[in-house]
Formats: structure tokens, sequence, C-alpha cells
């Protein structure tokens, strides 16, 4: 995965992708979460949580485990 390219349409397309092959259950992959917690330097977190159609719970949990490692 290639971070610096990412946008916010990509990651949103990554987000939609995965959903649309998952079963109904399931947690988003750490690819996936890596690359919305990318997103947060160059766009607002309140446009990254609604392309995305995710909580803010959800995204600052995985900032602060990003962070973390």
């Amino acid at each position: 995965m290639t971070t610096t390219s990412l946008t916010l349409e990509t990651v949103k397309q990554h987000f939609d992708d995965w959903r649309s092959q998952r079963g109904k259950m399931g947690s988003f992959p750490d690819e996936l979460w890596q690359e919305a917690v990318h997103l947060l330097e160059h766009y607002n977190p309140t446009d990254i949580m609604r392309e995305l159609r995710i909580t803010t719970t959800q995204l600052e949990e995985r900032r602060k485990r990003h962070a973390a490692e």
C-alpha cells in the first residue's frame, strides 16, 4: 500500500469494495484502517467519517492504535 498517493475518494472506494464483498458481519481489515488514519493528515475528520461511513469512536480508536505502533 502506498499511502502517499491516497485520496479520500480512493479510500472510500476501498471501503465500499470491501463492504460489497464481505458477509453481513466482520471488521474492516487493518489495511483499510491504516488508510483511513493516514487521511487524517490531509482531510477533515468529519469528511473522512462521512465518506467512509464510520463513527468518531472507530476512527479515534484506530488513530490511537496507529500512534502507538
